[in-house]
């Protein structure tokens, strides 16, 4: 009997040890809140010497389990007698921590006590946080690298200086010269010209002949986006920015960090945006949106307009400390129908690249279709031609770029002399939508048979006075 006692009172000894010495805080309360015993561990864990916590109820700890709801809580204990869950406990020094409880219900010498052991989860929830965050890196990372690469995938790379562009006009020529002496250097380049002209091209042979030609081109047209979409296009967003952002964004900047970004029709971005862009221009930093992060970067701009900034600037829809600051070095592009001795190389280019593009042959240009294309006014510049010139390709039969094969403004204007040029251009559109009959915009639409943007054909067609309802029947 001795020595069954004995072994019991080492048994008790080693349970009292086994409990002191653990490293997860234990608790028992009984049914009227009061501690009734902790270990050395929960004294650790909330700053309360043993005699301190003796004389605290659960409330103190627990502030999610309040008085009134103590009741509720012993009964549903008492009943499942074994149960999880999570909260926020509190320490002495009034910090909430978050923890993971195991609540046992026991009976012992006749009383009842609520036994918990609790889990300390802060740092289990930092290391999820930090976690979090690092995947939030990795896909913007991620995000980042795909936006790049469908940037480079589009950019076309120069064997040599000019590959993209087929030119033998003095003019052009020279543009093309000012482009070598600019393009080393991180000055910003305003590349100016009608729309149509080749603007862009202008602006991948800068970028290309620069020190920046191994890090991305990056291109935004600033009259493709709504005001609304264009600020989170140029600095991104950050998580929880807005309903939706569910992750970093990275922006336009962001993707041209160390090398050029593009601003095609840059006299449509917004007042409100300008003053944000001049900021990274001067000082090479802004934030993303929802973020208080400042993101420095080192990107080199390069802009263009069809339109007259000084006129904008005159107006007070553009600001003149950008104007100047994009203005360091313009280039001006001239339209197609000063460049006449360059429409035969062009349309030679025009009808290879067709013909590889869409499984044709065409091995002979007639003079007389040659001819007409001369004397065409162009209003729509490069870009009209290459969508005749593919249209032409697709629908000749045979081996031969027949003329009765080209749209019929291109046809009649062989046949009409040549007048002023807005008179010219007035007919010439009125000619496109007559024969799309009067549909402006669209598949087979009169912008797209001119090579011109939807918005830029009814800008011209106001500024002409076009509309329907005015002309003589």
């Amino acid at each position: 009997m001795a020595d069954t006692e004995q072994h019991l009172e080492e048994m008790l000894r080693l349970a009292n040890f086994t409990i002191e010495r653990t490293g997860t805080p234990i608790v028992w309360v009984d049914s009227t809140t009061r501690f009734a015993r902790v270990n050395d561990a929960a004294c650790r864990c909330f700053g309360y010497s043993p005699d301190e916590f003796i004389r605290l109820t659960a409330q103190d700890i627990a502030p999610g389990i309040p008085t009134e709801l103590w009741p509720q809580h012993w009964a549903e204990l008492k009943r499942m007698q074994f149960r999880t869950f999570s909260d926020h406990f509190r320490k002495r020094s009034g910090e909430k921590f978050p923890v993971e409880v195991e609540e046992n219900f026991i009976r012992f010498e006749g009383r009842e006590y609520s036994c918990s052991f609790i889990k300390d989860m802060t740092q289990h929830f930092q290391t999820q946080e930090a976690l979090r965050r690092a995947l939030d890196e990795v896909q913007t990372l991620k995000n980042r690298l795909e936006a790049e690469n469908v940037y480079l995938m589009n950019e076309i790379k120069l064997s040599n200086n000019f590959d993209e562009i087929v030119t033998g006009n003095p003019i052009f020529m020279k543009a093309l010269q000012l482009v070598e002496q600019v393009a080393p250097t991180d000055a910003s380049v305003l590349i100016l010209g009608e729309t149509g002209v080749g603007k862009e091209l202008i602006a991948r042979a800068i970028h290309n002949l620069s020190n920046r030609r191994d890090r991305p081109l990056i291109r935004l047209n600033c009259a493709a986006l709504p005001a609304t979409l264009m600020e989170n296009e140029l600095f991104g967003h950050e998580r929880g920015a807005f309903t939706g952002a569910n992750c970093r964004k990275p922006g336009r900047f962001d993707l041209a960090d160390g090398g050029t970004l593009f601003l095609d029709e840059v006299g449509d971005l917004p007042m409100e945006l300008q003053s944000k862009l001049l900021r990274v221009l001067q000082e090479g930093e802004f934030e993303r949106l929802g973020g208080a992060e400042t993101i420095k970067v080192d990107v080199r701009i390069l802009a263009a307009t069809h339109v007259d900034l000084k006129a904008l600037l005159a107006e007070g829809r553009f600001r003149s400390d950008l104007y100047y600051r994009l203005n360091v070095f313009p280039i001006q592009c001239p339209p197609l129908r000063e460049r006449r001795e360059d429409i035969p190389l062009l349309v030679r280019h025009f009808v290879k690249a067709s013909c590889e593009k869409n499984g044709k042959s065409i091995e002979l240009i007639p003079r007389h279709v040659m001819e007409s294309l001369e004397g065409y006014p162009w209003p729509g510049n490069i870009r009209e031609l290459q969508n005749v010139i593919e249209r032409a390709v697709i629908i000749s039969r045979g081996n031969k770029l027949e003329i009765d094969s080209l749209p019929k403004m291109v046809i009649a204007a062989d046949a009409a002399p040549i007048s002023p040029l807005e008179v010219t251009e007035r007919e010439h559109i009125i000619r496109a939508l007559e024969t799309t009959a009067w549909r402006v915009g669209g598949p087979k639409g009169a912008a797209e048979i001119l090579g011109l943007k939807r918005t830029t054909l009814q800008a011209r067609m106001r500024k002409l006075g076009i509309n329907r309802q005015g002309l003589p029947a």
